[in-house]
């Protein structure tokens, strides 16, 4: 996945929640800004799931992001 990408989906604003979808098929939703951060080497991203489990992620492990709809 591009850096870039996830970096802009971050600094969005108005912020809008996103998955990062992984290999294994697991999703794991951002809901705000405050569970994701990108170390400065680029490479690796940090994900604080809901449930408050915290997972390191080199950022080629993702496969991309999903979008959440908006409300109508």
């Amino acid at each position: 996945m591009n850096v870039e990408r996830l970096l802009e989906l971050m600094r969005a604003t108005p912020f809008a929640p996103f998955s990062v979808l992984l290999p294994n098929g697991d999703k794991i939703r951002i809901p705000h800004t405050d569970y994701i951060w990108v170390h400065p080497d680029r490479r690796t991203i940090i994900v604080v799931a809901e449930n408050g489990a915290t997972r390191l992620l080199n950022h080629q492990m993702l496969l991309g992001v999903e979008l959440e709809r908006a409300a109508a």
